[in-house]
């Protein structure tokens, strides 16, 4: 089981300014690349404080400027947001100036508030998703002109230019957050990108059960499919750490759930804290939050149902130097007992 780096450019207070964040989400790239990890992943949301990254390719080249070989995934691009056309060139001049470097995790997006902001129904989102990948992936592998004729994109003979430098694309990861979903892309043999969120942990095992089967399904397709789950993680260093940081945690889905569950109400660009129903101890036990003792058991459970890359949000709240040291203790203490 291998572990990444998710990159939540979270920034609960706007007086810190988008430099610092960036900075600091550079420095752990860094880190992540001498510790070991995995891949380093990376979200695509506007206009909000949280997952705060409108410019994912941009960020990746960066990263790749300051790394020497770790991936670097996006988690996920929003497609019905984005124009294909222009997103098959980005991605193959980010192929390019990353050194093929670059996956692509695509989905339909989450959030109501950025659909209505940037002017695009989020009731037909998946529709608009469907559509879009396959435009996006015509565009990428096909060596002659593509023209479409479809609900969302009419266009005639165009090439995208230049070529990606990975054959025939860089590698696609579906977003998929419901068994079935997942099931249906394992299927059709994408890497999956998926995340229990905040629950408990017979859930997890349902999405890794749905990748299975699809993958098998699958056939020679999904050979070779990889099933990345997301989760919130710090490994602490006592008890009293262990109750901050799963308080910072629960301030952070308390965010999340307002731009994911409601219309969202956002407030300078700052998204509120939205009252749950999942108390604070029943989301600390479902999150890979404690000693590292504490966390290698919890991890117990990824490694049984097969998971092959667990990726990690460790930026909920905390400060910069604690991130630096969760991530130095989860690489000495726990990522050898999985390997």
């Amino acid at each position: 089981m291998d572990f990444s780096l998710f990159l939540s450019t979270y920034m609960p207070d706007s007086a810190r300014g988008g430099k610092s964040v960036f900075n600091d989400m550079l420095e752990q790239a860094q880190l992540a690349e001498d510790l070991g990890f995995a891949s380093i992943t990376l979200p695509h949301h506007h206009l909000i404080n949280i997952l705060m990254n409108p410019a994912p390719l941009a960020t990746a080249v960066k990263i790749a400027s300051v790394t020497k070989h770790i991936p670097i995934i996006t988690s996920v691009l929003a497609l019905p947001l984005l124009d294909m056309r222009q997103l098959a060139g980005e991605i193959a001049v980010t192929d390019i100036l990353t050194d093929g470097r670059i996956e692509i995790g695509v989905g339909r997006g989450a959030f109501p508030y950025e659909f209505d902001r940037l002017g695009v129904d989020f009731s037909k989102s998946r529709e608009i998703f469907d559509e879009s990948l396959n435009v996006l992936i015509a565009l990428l592998t096909s060596d002659e002109e593509v023209s479409w004729d479809g609900d969302y994109y009419q266009f005639s003979s165009t090439k995208v230019q230049p070529r990606p430098i990975q054959d025939p694309m860089p590698p696609i990861w579906m977003a998929a957050l419901f068994p079935e979903s997942v099931y249906h892309c394992a299927k059709r043999g994408f890497n999956i990108q998926t995340s229990p969120l905040k629950a408990e942990a017979s859930f997890l095992k349902e999405l890794a059960d749905a990748f299975h089967r699809g993958a098998k399904d699958a056939g020679k397709a999904g050979e070779n499919s990889k099933l990345s789950m997301l989760r919130g993680c710090f490994v602490c260093d006592d008890n009293a750490d262990v109750i901050q940081k799963q308080r910072l945690a629960y301030e952070y889905y308390e965010r999340f759930s307002n731009a994911f569950e409601t219309d969202g109400e956002v407030i300078n660009g700052e998204v509120s804290r939205k009252p749950m129903l999942q108390t604070e101890d029943e989301m600390a036990a479902n999150l890979l939050i404690g000693t590292s003792s504490e966390v290698i058991d919890k991890l117990g459970i990824y490694a049984e149902a097969g998971i092959d890359d667990i990726n990690l949000n460790m930026d909920m709240g905390a400060s910069h130097l604690e991130i630096m040291r969760s991530m130095e203790a989860l690489a000495r203490d726990i990522m050898p007992q999985f390997k």
